[in-house]
């Protein structure tokens, strides 16, 4: 699971190395039996020096998570906070991971893109 989020809408504070920015990511995955199948609790925390926050703000911002699940359908309940301003956003997403018959090669797709695409929001999830 990838996020990728607007480094715009986040708050920068000054500190003495830098300007720096935190966000907290709590995920929950549960399957259809509303069993608990992942859970995960990170910050993402960056500082960039005041010559690079202008070029910063420029490129989206990044998150990426593992989950090593069976095929199948799930609820991911995404929590993110802005720890500098205190600001919170929930997401709650369906899954469907589909299986991959033994016979032929799995692939994961890569995006890499400049910006992020799709809603106009702080988070996409790839």
């Amino acid at each position: 699971m990838t996020l990728a989020f607007d480094q715009r809408l986040i708050s920068f504070e000054e500190t003495p190395d830098g300007y720096r920015r935190k966000l907290r990511v709590y995920g929950l995955l549960r399957n259809l039996s509303r069993q608990i199948v992942f859970e995960f609790d990170d910050d993402i925390e960056a500082v960039f020096s005041a010559e690079r926050l202008p070029e910063a703000l420029d490129l989206p911002g990044s998150y990426q998570r593992k989950l090593g699940i069976a095929p199948g359908k799930y609820r991911l309940d995404l929590v993110l906070q802005d720890v500098v301003a205190g600001k919170m956003g929930t997401l709650v997403l369906a899954i469907d991971l589909p299986a991959v018959p033994a016979d032929s090669v799995a692939t994961s797709s890569i995006i890499l893109t400049r910006t992020p695409r799709g809603r106009a929001s702080l988070l996409q999830v790839h």
